[in-house]
């Protein structure tokens, strides 16, 4: 998992990728406690996708402050070179567990769920070349920080997470592991 460190306080959340059979790909992702109200996008690591492979895309929050966060917001842009799922692009709507709690994440609280893909995206086609920018996707996160009592913010967290299909026959040898390659 990366580390990243701000002159303010940092959070940590992570965005998942859930694979139908129980390949789990994690994805780092920060909300960082600056003061301003304007965010700086950040940018995660390319996770590959398996041509022939189902995925649920999944964002977690985990708030390593002593001030519980208030969440306003999730906006997602979600961005194929082609149309590789041969239909609509998934939605993010928000999960129960984060709608039920009304969208507060405690001080210390760490892994919540709170976006979940749906339906499940199937990769059907691949693209004629590997890229690290076949699909990307752009998580907005609003949100407020509790202080003495009082919502302070809005704040701004912005990822850019890219996914590069992967497939036999691309003529690259793959280096990672997973439930397919062992």
């Amino acid at each position: 998992m990366l580390w990243l460190k701000s002159r303010n306080t940092m959070h940590l959340g992570t965005g998942t990728v859930i694979v139908k059979n129980k390949l789990i790909i994690t994805i780092a992702c920060f909300l960082l406690g600056a003061e301003s109200a304007v965010a700086e996008e950040k940018f995660s690591s390319t996770v590959p996708l398996r041509y022939g492979s189902q995925y649920f895309f999944t964002q977690s929050v985990t708030n390593e402050t002593p001030s519980r966060i208030g969440l306003r917001n999730f906006a997602w842009e979600f961005t194929e070179e082609r149309d590789y799922n041969g239909g609509d692009n998934p939605e993010f709507p928000w999960t129960e567990n984060i709608s039920g709690r009304e969208f507060i994440i405690g001080a210390n609280e760490t892994d919540v769920l709170v976006a979940r893909s749906t339906p499940l995206y199937s990769v059907k086609h691949f693209p004629p070349t590997r890229s690290a920018d076949n699909i990307v996707i752009k998580y907005t996160i609003t949100y407020f920080t509790e202080v003495d009592g009082e919502w302070v913010g809005p704040k701004y967290d912005i990822r850019t997470q890219p996914y590069e299909i992967t497939y036999c026959g691309d003529g690259v040898i793959d280096q990672y592991k997973d439930a397919y390659t062992g």
